[in-house]
């Protein structure tokens, strides 16, 4: 998905935020997080998974890569970067509920 320059700890406790805040469907299932790693995994009611994968990079930043489904989903997975983003740079700022933005038209299946 993409590297954003905040360490690892904090782009961990921002995804565990974007999941339990903006991710109304979705309950948190296994998370961890190491020294150089983290994961979160979340489930809907309509088994659809979220896999959030974390690693430190050399230059102390987080890479962020995030599927969605088996077969992913460019949409979502944007959606939640952009949650995750906000979590990092604001994170009193009100939130925006994952379904209120989504609509079955708009999801975009991607491979």
């Amino acid at each position: 998905m993409g590297i954003v320059p905040d360490k690892l700890d904090a782009v961990y406790a921002a995804s565990l935020k974007a999941v339990k805040d903006d991710m109304d469907k979705y309950s948190l299932g296994e998370h961890k997080l190491t020294a150089i790693n983290g994961m979160l995994v979340a489930d809907s009611a309509e088994a659809e998974k979220v896999s959030i994968m974390l690693s430190k990079t050399e230059n102390d930043q987080t890479q962020i890569q995030i599927r969605i489904g088996a077969l992913g989903d460019k949409v979502h997975s944007v959606y939640i970067y952009d949650c995750i983003q906000r979590h990092l740079r604001d994170p009193q700022k009100s939130k925006t509920h994952f379904y209120s933005v989504h609509t079955p038209q708009s999801k975009i299946r991607c491979p």
